[in-house]
Protein backbone atom coordinates (compact mmCIF):
# COMPACT_ATOMS: atom_id res chain seq x y z
CA UNK A 1 0.00 0.00 0.00
CA UNK A 2 2.97 2.64 0.34
CA UNK A 3 4.02 2.55 -2.94
CA UNK A 4 -0.30 2.60 -4.05
CA UNK A 5 -0.32 5.73 -2.35
CA UNK A 6 2.49 7.30 -3.42
CA UNK A 7 1.28 6.83 -7.33
CA UNK A 8 -2.09 7.74 -6.13
CA UNK A 9 -1.56 10.70 -4.24
CA UNK A 10 1.43 12.09 -6.37
CA UNK A 11 -0.89 11.44 -9.97
CA UNK A 12 -3.92 13.77 -7.99
CA UNK A 13 -0.97 16.67 -7.28
CA UNK A 14 0.40 16.58 -10.78
CA UNK A 15 -3.17 16.99 -11.87
CA UNK A 16 -4.05 19.55 -9.45
CA UNK A 17 -0.22 21.39 -10.82
CA UNK A 18 -1.62 20.94 -14.55
CA UNK A 19 -5.08 22.47 -14.02
CA UNK A 20 -3.18 25.57 -11.76
CA UNK A 21 -0.55 26.12 -14.96
CA UNK A 22 -3.45 26.50 -17.49
CA UNK A 23 -5.52 28.77 -15.00
CA UNK A 24 -2.75 31.21 -13.74
CA UNK A 25 0.10 30.06 -16.29
CA UNK A 26 1.40 32.22 -19.33
CA UNK A 27 -0.77 31.81 -22.20
CA UNK A 28 1.51 30.82 -25.54
CA UNK A 29 0.23 32.31 -28.72
CA UNK A 30 1.96 31.00 -31.51
CA UNK A 31 1.59 32.15 -34.86
CA UNK A 32 -0.20 30.15 -37.65
CA UNK A 33 -0.23 30.80 -41.40
CA UNK A 34 -2.85 29.15 -43.68
CA UNK A 35 -2.53 29.40 -47.41
CA UNK A 36 -5.31 31.26 -48.86
CA UNK A 37 -6.96 28.81 -51.56
CA UNK A 38 -7.19 30.58 -54.82
CA UNK A 39 -10.38 31.86 -56.30
CA UNK A 40 -10.88 31.82 -59.82
CA UNK A 41 -14.04 33.18 -61.68
CA UNK A 42 -16.22 30.98 -63.53
CA UNK A 43 -16.59 30.99 -67.03
CA UNK A 44 -20.33 31.67 -67.50
CA UNK A 45 -19.56 34.70 -64.94
CA UNK A 46 -16.77 35.64 -67.71
CA UNK A 47 -19.14 35.15 -70.36
CA UNK A 48 -21.87 37.28 -68.83
CA UNK A 49 -19.86 40.53 -68.08
CA UNK A 50 -18.54 40.24 -71.63
CA UNK A 51 -22.12 40.40 -72.89
CA UNK A 52 -22.74 43.41 -71.80
CA UNK A 53 -23.03 46.22 -69.26
CA UNK A 54 -26.64 45.21 -69.01
CA UNK A 55 -25.98 42.52 -67.03
CA UNK A 56 -23.07 43.60 -64.39
CA UNK A 57 -26.03 45.62 -62.33
CA UNK A 58 -27.69 42.50 -61.94
CA UNK A 59 -24.78 40.73 -60.49
CA UNK A 60 -23.96 43.62 -58.26
CA UNK A 61 -27.76 43.43 -56.89
CA UNK A 62 -27.50 39.49 -56.14
CA UNK A 63 -23.79 40.05 -54.44
CA UNK A 64 -25.71 42.91 -52.17
CA UNK A 65 -28.38 40.27 -51.36
CA UNK A 66 -25.88 37.10 -50.39
CA UNK A 67 -24.14 40.35 -47.87
CA UNK A 68 -27.11 40.91 -46.79
CA UNK A 69 -27.82 37.59 -44.65
CA UNK A 70 -26.40 36.96 -41.90
CA UNK A 71 -25.23 33.33 -40.93
CA UNK A 72 -26.59 31.85 -37.56
CA UNK A 73 -24.16 31.85 -34.54
CA UNK A 74 -24.04 28.36 -32.81
CA UNK A 75 -22.33 27.82 -30.04
CA UNK A 76 -19.02 26.08 -31.04
CA UNK A 77 -17.66 22.56 -29.45
CA UNK A 78 -15.79 23.51 -26.83
CA UNK A 79 -18.08 26.17 -25.01
CA UNK A 80 -20.65 23.39 -25.12
CA UNK A 81 -18.23 20.91 -23.73
CA UNK A 82 -16.78 23.49 -20.89
CA UNK A 83 -20.45 24.59 -19.98
CA UNK A 84 -20.96 21.02 -19.40
CA UNK A 85 -18.10 20.52 -17.32
CA UNK A 86 -19.10 23.57 -15.56
CA UNK A 87 -22.73 22.09 -14.42
CA UNK A 88 -21.62 18.80 -13.46
CA UNK A 89 -18.88 20.03 -10.93
CA UNK A 90 -20.71 22.35 -9.58
CA UNK A 91 -23.53 19.91 -8.50
CA UNK A 92 -20.42 17.78 -7.64
CA UNK A 93 -18.87 20.14 -4.96
CA UNK A 94 -22.07 21.48 -4.03
CA UNK A 95 -23.24 18.01 -2.96
CA UNK A 96 -19.96 17.24 -1.42
CA UNK A 97 -19.94 20.03 1.03
CA UNK A 98 -23.26 19.58 2.09
CA UNK A 99 -22.58 16.70 2.60
CA UNK A 100 -19.49 17.60 5.30
CA UNK A 101 -21.64 20.22 6.72
CA UNK A 102 -24.36 17.70 7.67
CA UNK A 103 -21.45 15.49 9.39
CA UNK A 104 -20.40 18.64 11.05
CA UNK A 105 -23.75 19.45 12.03
CA UNK A 106 -24.20 16.58 13.30
CA UNK A 107 -20.95 16.00 15.17
CA UNK A 108 -22.33 18.99 17.33
CA UNK A 109 -25.32 16.76 19.14
CA UNK A 110 -23.12 13.58 19.64
CA UNK A 111 -22.51 12.99 23.81
CA UNK A 112 -19.08 12.43 24.33
CA UNK A 113 -17.61 9.33 25.10
CA UNK A 114 -17.12 7.64 28.56
CA UNK A 115 -13.90 8.34 31.03
CA UNK A 116 -12.45 5.02 30.14
CA UNK A 117 -12.91 5.07 26.42
CA UNK A 118 -11.06 8.71 26.55
CA UNK A 119 -8.14 7.31 28.44
CA UNK A 120 -7.93 4.18 26.40
CA UNK A 121 -7.89 6.37 23.28
CA UNK A 122 -5.33 8.88 24.62
CA UNK A 123 -3.13 5.39 25.30
CA UNK A 124 -3.48 4.87 22.02
CA UNK A 125 -2.60 7.94 20.51
CA UNK A 126 0.40 8.33 22.89
CA UNK A 127 1.84 4.77 21.56
CA UNK A 128 2.47 6.69 18.13
CA UNK A 129 2.91 9.75 19.20
CA UNK A 130 -0.02 11.80 18.02
CA UNK A 131 -2.19 14.44 20.01
CA UNK A 132 -5.69 12.90 20.88
CA UNK A 133 -8.89 14.23 19.79
CA UNK A 134 -12.35 14.13 21.29
CA UNK A 135 -14.36 11.18 21.37
CA UNK A 136 -17.84 11.15 20.49
CA UNK A 137 -20.68 8.68 20.23
CA UNK A 138 -23.38 8.32 17.09
CA UNK A 139 -26.62 7.67 18.20
CA UNK A 140 -27.31 6.39 14.56
CA UNK A 141 -25.64 3.25 12.69
CA UNK A 142 -22.04 4.05 11.42
CA UNK A 143 -18.77 2.68 11.60
CA UNK A 144 -15.71 4.48 13.38
CA UNK A 145 -14.21 7.03 11.30
CA UNK A 146 -12.99 10.25 11.90
CA UNK A 147 -14.62 13.86 11.02
CA UNK A 148 -12.66 16.58 9.45
CA UNK A 149 -11.43 17.98 12.25
CA UNK A 150 -10.04 14.78 13.66
CA UNK A 151 -13.07 14.19 16.15
CA UNK A 152 -13.18 10.21 16.58
CA UNK A 153 -17.03 9.05 16.09
CA UNK A 154 -17.81 5.78 17.73
CA UNK A 155 -21.18 3.93 17.65
CA UNK A 156 -23.21 3.13 20.51
CA UNK A 157 -22.59 -0.56 20.46
CA UNK A 158 -18.85 -0.43 19.78
CA UNK A 159 -18.73 0.62 23.72
CA UNK A 160 -20.98 -1.92 25.06
CA UNK A 161 -19.92 -4.98 27.39
CA UNK A 162 -20.29 -7.12 24.64
CA UNK A 163 -17.40 -6.06 22.60
CA UNK A 164 -14.09 -6.86 23.81
CA UNK A 165 -11.72 -4.17 24.74
CA UNK A 166 -8.90 -5.51 22.74
CA UNK A 167 -11.56 -4.87 19.74
CA UNK A 168 -11.81 -1.96 20.68
CA UNK A 169 -8.49 -1.15 21.45
CA UNK A 170 -7.66 -2.38 17.68
CA UNK A 171 -10.01 -0.15 15.93
CA UNK A 172 -8.63 2.72 18.10
CA UNK A 173 -4.95 2.12 16.95
CA UNK A 174 -6.36 1.63 13.40
CA UNK A 175 -8.01 5.31 13.61
CA UNK A 176 -5.03 6.48 15.48
CA UNK A 177 -3.41 5.39 12.42
CA UNK A 178 -5.72 7.66 10.00
CA UNK A 179 -5.03 10.48 12.62
CA UNK A 180 -0.95 10.57 12.02
CA UNK A 181 -1.01 10.77 8.22
CA UNK A 182 -3.86 12.94 8.37
CA UNK A 183 -6.12 10.90 6.00
CA UNK A 184 -9.25 12.82 7.15
CA UNK A 185 -8.16 16.04 6.22
CA UNK A 186 -6.67 14.93 2.44
CA UNK A 187 -9.38 12.47 2.02
CA UNK A 188 -12.50 15.63 1.35
CA UNK A 189 -9.04 17.15 -0.87
CA UNK A 190 -8.87 14.13 -3.41
CA UNK A 191 -12.57 14.11 -3.35
CA UNK A 192 -13.28 17.14 -4.92
CA UNK A 193 -10.06 16.66 -7.27
CA UNK A 194 -12.25 13.65 -8.88
CA UNK A 195 -15.26 16.12 -8.79
CA UNK A 196 -13.34 18.73 -10.57
CA UNK A 197 -12.07 15.41 -13.33
CA UNK A 198 -15.10 13.63 -13.14
CA UNK A 199 -15.13 13.46 -17.06
CA UNK A 200 -12.00 11.24 -16.86
CA UNK A 201 -11.75 7.64 -15.67
CA UNK A 202 -8.78 7.15 -14.56
CA UNK A 203 -9.51 9.76 -11.92
CA UNK A 204 -12.65 7.68 -10.23
CA UNK A 205 -9.88 4.40 -10.74
CA UNK A 206 -7.66 6.75 -8.76
CA UNK A 207 -9.82 7.80 -5.92
CA UNK A 208 -10.65 4.29 -5.38
CA UNK A 209 -6.98 3.33 -5.31
CA UNK A 210 -5.71 5.98 -2.51
CA UNK A 211 -9.06 4.78 -0.62
CA UNK A 212 -8.09 1.20 -0.50
CA UNK A 213 -4.31 1.77 -0.07
CA UNK A 214 -5.01 3.91 2.60
CA UNK A 215 -7.42 1.39 4.39
CA UNK A 216 -4.21 -1.49 3.83
CA UNK A 217 -1.58 0.79 5.22
CA UNK A 218 -3.69 1.61 8.74
CA UNK A 219 -4.45 -1.94 8.79
CA UNK A 220 -0.51 -2.94 8.95
CA UNK A 221 0.37 0.18 10.91
CA UNK A 222 -2.70 -1.48 13.69
CA UNK A 223 -1.58 -5.10 13.33
CA UNK A 224 2.23 -3.84 13.77
CA UNK A 225 1.44 -2.89 17.32
CA UNK A 226 -1.10 -5.83 18.43
CA UNK A 227 -0.54 -9.00 16.36
CA UNK A 228 -1.79 -10.09 13.02
CA UNK A 229 -3.94 -12.72 14.26
CA UNK A 230 -5.54 -10.73 16.75
CA UNK A 231 -6.00 -7.59 14.79
CA UNK A 232 -7.63 -10.20 12.18
CA UNK A 233 -10.08 -11.94 15.11
CA UNK A 234 -10.99 -8.38 15.40
CA UNK A 235 -12.09 -7.28 11.92
CA UNK A 236 -13.88 -10.98 11.52
CA UNK A 237 -15.49 -10.62 14.99
CA UNK A 238 -17.17 -6.59 14.17
CA UNK A 239 -17.30 -7.42 9.93
CA UNK A 240 -21.24 -8.18 10.46
CA UNK A 241 -21.34 -5.54 12.08
CA UNK A 242 -20.68 -2.71 10.61
CA UNK A 243 -19.61 -3.74 6.45
CA UNK A 244 -23.63 -3.22 5.62
CA UNK A 245 -23.13 0.59 6.70
CA UNK A 246 -22.14 3.17 4.14
CA UNK A 247 -20.05 5.68 5.28
CA UNK A 248 -18.52 8.83 2.73
CA UNK A 249 -15.06 9.42 5.48
CA UNK A 250 -11.95 6.89 6.55
CA UNK A 251 -13.43 4.64 8.43
CA UNK A 252 -12.72 1.03 9.90
CA UNK A 253 -15.56 -0.87 7.36
CA UNK A 254 -16.19 0.24 3.53
CA UNK A 255 -19.18 -1.55 1.98
CA UNK A 256 -17.90 -3.62 -0.73
CA UNK A 257 -14.04 -3.29 0.84
CA UNK A 258 -14.05 -6.98 0.32
CA UNK A 259 -13.48 -9.08 3.67
CA UNK A 260 -11.66 -12.08 2.32
CA UNK A 261 -9.11 -9.52 0.60
CA UNK A 262 -8.60 -7.63 3.46
CA UNK A 263 -7.98 -10.58 5.99
CA UNK A 264 -5.37 -12.17 4.05
CA UNK A 265 -3.90 -8.59 2.68
CA UNK A 266 -3.53 -8.20 6.65
CA UNK A 267 -0.53 -10.90 6.77
CA UNK A 268 1.67 -9.66 3.19
CA UNK A 269 1.08 -5.78 4.24
CA UNK A 270 2.23 -5.74 8.03
CA UNK A 271 5.72 -7.16 6.94
CA UNK A 272 6.08 -4.36 4.43
CA UNK A 273 7.62 -1.42 5.61
CA UNK A 274 5.50 1.63 6.74
CA UNK A 275 4.42 4.50 4.34
CA UNK A 276 6.70 7.81 5.76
Amino acid sequence: PTWRLVVARSAFFAALLLIGFMVAGPKLQLPVWKAAAPVSPSTSSIQEWNSGPETAPQLTESAAQVSQVQPQVFPSLPVTLGSLWAMVTIVLLLRQTIGLAQVANSSKTMKPASQSVHELWSRVCEEIEVQPSRVLLAEHNCTPHLSFNGDLILPQDVTESQTPSSALVHVLRHEAAHLQAKDHRLFPFISALTNLLWFHPLAWWLNALHLQACEDARDAAAARQGGVDAYRATIAQLALRWIPVRSGTPSFFRKGSGLKRRLNGVGKTVRQRPAS
